[in-house]
Protein backbone atom coordinates (compact mmCIF):
# COMPACT_ATOMS: atom_id res chain seq x y z
CA UNK A 1 0.00 0.00 0.00
CA UNK A 2 1.46 3.35 -1.00
CA UNK A 3 2.07 6.26 1.33
CA UNK A 4 -0.77 8.28 -0.20
CA UNK A 5 -3.23 5.45 0.41
CA UNK A 6 -2.17 5.15 4.06
CA UNK A 7 -2.53 8.91 4.53
CA UNK A 8 -5.96 8.79 2.91
CA UNK A 9 -7.02 5.99 5.27
CA UNK A 10 -5.69 7.87 8.29
CA UNK A 11 -7.55 10.98 7.16
CA UNK A 12 -10.76 8.96 6.75
CA UNK A 13 -10.44 7.22 10.12
CA UNK A 14 -9.20 10.34 11.89
CA UNK A 15 -6.18 8.60 13.39
CA UNK A 16 -4.54 5.18 13.40
CA UNK A 17 -6.49 2.67 11.34
CA UNK A 18 -5.73 -0.22 13.72
CA UNK A 19 -6.81 1.78 16.79
CA UNK A 20 -10.06 2.77 15.09
CA UNK A 21 -10.77 -0.82 14.01
CA UNK A 22 -10.05 -2.05 17.55
CA UNK A 23 -12.48 0.52 18.98
CA UNK A 24 -15.13 -0.53 16.46
CA UNK A 25 -14.71 -4.19 17.46
CA UNK A 26 -15.02 -3.35 21.18
CA UNK A 27 -18.03 -1.09 20.57
CA UNK A 28 -19.71 -3.73 18.38
CA UNK A 29 -19.21 -6.33 21.11
CA UNK A 30 -20.67 -3.99 23.74
CA UNK A 31 -23.72 -3.25 21.59
CA UNK A 32 -24.16 -6.96 20.85
CA UNK A 33 -23.98 -7.72 24.57
CA UNK A 34 -26.59 -5.06 25.31
CA UNK A 35 -28.86 -6.52 22.63
CA UNK A 36 -28.38 -9.99 24.14
CA UNK A 37 -29.36 -8.82 27.63
CA UNK A 38 -32.36 -6.95 26.16
CA UNK A 39 -33.33 -10.21 24.38
CA UNK A 40 -33.24 -8.52 20.99
CA UNK A 41 -32.24 -10.75 18.10
CA UNK A 42 -29.93 -8.87 15.67
CA UNK A 43 -31.27 -10.94 12.76
CA UNK A 44 -34.79 -9.73 13.53
CA UNK A 45 -33.47 -6.19 13.47
CA UNK A 46 -31.94 -6.79 10.05
CA UNK A 47 -35.07 -8.47 8.69
CA UNK A 48 -37.29 -5.59 9.82
CA UNK A 49 -35.22 -2.78 8.31
CA UNK A 50 -37.60 -2.46 5.35
CA UNK A 51 -40.57 -2.29 7.68
CA UNK A 52 -38.85 0.41 9.76
CA UNK A 53 -38.13 2.44 6.65
CA UNK A 54 -41.77 2.13 5.58
CA UNK A 55 -42.99 3.16 9.04
CA UNK A 56 -40.72 6.20 8.99
CA UNK A 57 -41.53 7.11 5.38
CA UNK A 58 -45.35 7.10 5.72
CA UNK A 59 -45.60 9.92 8.30
CA UNK A 60 -42.84 11.83 6.54
CA UNK A 61 -44.75 11.70 3.26
CA UNK A 62 -47.97 12.72 5.01
CA UNK A 63 -46.19 15.71 6.57
CA UNK A 64 -44.72 16.74 3.21
CA UNK A 65 -48.15 16.55 1.57
CA UNK A 66 -49.73 18.52 4.41
CA UNK A 67 -47.01 21.18 4.39
CA UNK A 68 -47.13 21.52 0.60
CA UNK A 69 -50.90 22.04 0.71
CA UNK A 70 -50.75 24.71 3.41
CA UNK A 71 -47.73 26.38 1.82
CA UNK A 72 -49.74 26.73 -1.37
CA UNK A 73 -52.70 28.13 0.57
CA UNK A 74 -50.41 30.62 2.29
CA UNK A 75 -48.83 31.58 -1.03
CA UNK A 76 -52.27 32.54 -2.37
CA UNK A 77 -52.29 35.31 0.25
CA UNK A 78 -48.58 36.14 0.61
CA UNK A 79 -47.48 36.34 -3.05
CA UNK A 80 -50.06 38.93 -4.19
CA UNK A 81 -49.33 41.07 -1.12
CA UNK A 82 -45.59 40.82 -1.82
CA UNK A 83 -46.08 41.77 -5.48
CA UNK A 84 -48.24 44.75 -4.49
CA UNK A 85 -45.65 45.82 -1.89
CA UNK A 86 -42.82 45.62 -4.43
CA UNK A 87 -44.83 47.64 -6.95
CA UNK A 88 -45.61 50.32 -4.36
CA UNK A 89 -41.93 50.45 -3.35
CA UNK A 90 -40.90 50.80 -7.01
CA UNK A 91 -43.33 53.66 -7.58
CA UNK A 92 -42.48 55.40 -4.31
CA UNK A 93 -38.79 54.83 -4.84
CA UNK A 94 -38.88 56.54 -8.24
CA UNK A 95 -40.35 59.71 -6.69
CA UNK A 96 -37.44 60.21 -4.32
CA UNK A 97 -34.84 62.70 -5.49
CA UNK A 98 -31.59 61.09 -6.59
CA UNK A 99 -28.81 61.14 -4.03
CA UNK A 100 -26.49 64.10 -4.31
CA UNK A 101 -23.01 63.32 -5.55
CA UNK A 102 -20.24 63.90 -3.05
Amino acid sequence: MGGDAILALMKFFGRSVLLTLFELVVLSFAVGLALYFARIDPLDLWRNVGEWIQQAWDPTLEFLQWSARYSAVGAVIVVPIWIAWRLVRMVMGSRKPPPEPQ
